[in-house]
C-alpha cells in the first residue's frame, strides 16, 4: 500500500516509479530491521548521502556493493528448510527449487509467477489423481482400514471395497472410473463394489453423472452391484438434486458404514459372519492377480 501511495503521489511531479527491491529488503532484514520505521530512516539517510557525500562513494567498485547484497541474501537462504522439505515432502522441495532457480534466471516477477504456476499444476495433478485405498476388515472388529498398512486385514470373497480421499469433480472422474474397473478385476467373481465416501466432502454435477453411468455400466457389463457407504451431507444433496440418491436408496444400496455395506454383500452372497473371510494374499493367489494396484495410497 505504501509503494502504491508513493507512486500515486509521485505521478503528479514526474518522479521515478517507486518499488521495493529484494536486495534492499534483504539488507534491511540482515541489519535487524523489524518495523516500518526502518524505511523512513533509510530514506532520510539516503537523502543526506545524495545531497552531501555522494562524492565519497563515487569510486567504490560495483563488486563491493554487490557483495553487500549477496551476503544479505545468503542469510535468507536456509539450508535447514531445504533439508526439512526433502525429509518431509519431496514435492515441496522440487517446487521450492524450481521457484528459486526461475527467480535467479529470469527475475523476481516472472520467477515467482512460474513458481505459482508450477505449484498450481501440482495441485491439479494431485486432485485429478486422488489418494485412494483398498480396504479390508481388521480381524475381530468392524473397522476397515487400508490393506497396505494393515496386511492382516481380511476381505470377503466377491466383494471389493475402495475409499476415495478427495472431492470428486470433472477432472478426476475418469481416474475413479478406471479405478473401479481395476478393482472388480483384482480377484475373480467380484459381485459387489463398495465405495467408502467418508472422505469425499463434495461432488460436482459431472462426477455425479459419471457415477450414475459407472453404476449402470458395472451392472450391465460385469453384473457387479455398486454400493455406497458413509456419504456426507453435501454429497447427499448433490445426489438428491440429480435424482440419484432416491435411486440407490430405493434399491437399498446406501449404507451408514462400510461394515453395514460389507455385511449386506456377505448376506447376499450367502456367507456367514466370520467363517468365509479369506485373507487378501489367499485371494490374490487364487485369482493370480497382484495384491495392490500401483496407484494405491499409503494411509
Amino acid at each position: 500500500m505504501g509503494v502504491g501511495i508513493s507512486n500515486i503521489g509521485g505521478s503528479f511531479f514526474k518522479s521515478y516509479s517507486v518499488a521495493g527491491g529484494l536486495s534492499r529488503t534483504a539488507v534491511n532484514a540482515s541489519a535487524g530491521c523489524s518495523t516500518a520505521m526502518s524505511g523512513l530512516m533509510t530514506g532520510i539517510i539516503i537523502s543526506i548521502v545524495i545531497v552531501s557525500i555522494t562524492g565519497a562513494f563515487e569510486n567504490i567498485p560495483d563488486a563491493s556493493l554487490a557483495s553487500i547484497i549477496v551476503v544479505a541474501v545468503a542469510q535468507m537462504f536456509k539450508v535447514s528448510e531445504l533439508k526439512y522439505f526433502w525429509r518431509t515432502k519431496r514435492a515441496d522441495f522440487w517446487v521450492f527449487l524450481f521457484s528459486f532457480t526461475a527467480t535467479l534466471v529470469v527475475g523476481i516477477e516472472i520467477g515467482v509467477g512460474l513458481g505459482c504456476a508450477f505449484s498450481l499444476l501440482r495441485v491439479i495433478k494431485r486432485s485429478s489423481m486422488p489418494h485412494w485405498a483398498r480396504l479390508g476388515r481388521l480381524p475381530g472388529t468392524t473397522t476397515f482400514r487400508n490393506y497396505l498398512r494393515n496386511p492382516d486385514a481380511i476381505l470377503t470373497p466377491g466383494v471389493e471395497i475402495i475409499r476415495i480421499d478427495a472431492a470428486l469433480y470433472f477432472a478426476n472422474t475418469a481416474f475413479v472410473e478406471e479405478l473401479a474397473y481395476k478393482a472388480i478385476n483384482w480377484t475373480k467373481n467380484v459381485q459387489y463394489l463398495v465405495i467408502d465416501m467418508a472422505a469425499v466432502a463434495n461432488v460436482d454435477s459431472s462426477a455425479t453423472h459419471a457415477l450414475e453411468e459407472l453404476d449402470a455400466q458395472l451392472l450391465k457389463a460385469s453384473k457387479v452391484k455398486l454400493l455406497y457407504a458413509t456419504i456426507r451431507g453435501p454429497v447427499r444433496d448433490t445426489f438428491d438434486a440429480a435424482g440419484y440418491l432416491e435411486h440407490i436408496m430405493t434399491e437399498g444400496r446406501l449404507f451408514e458404514s462400510v461394515h453395514d455395506a460389507n455385511k449386506h454383500a456377505r448376506a447376499s452372497l450367502g456367507f456367514d459372519e466370520e467363517e468365509s473371510d479369506l485373507d487378501l494374499a489367499t485371494l490374490a493367489s487364487v485369482a493370480n492377480t497382484p495384491l495392490l494396484s500401483e496407484n494405491s495410497g499409503t494411509l
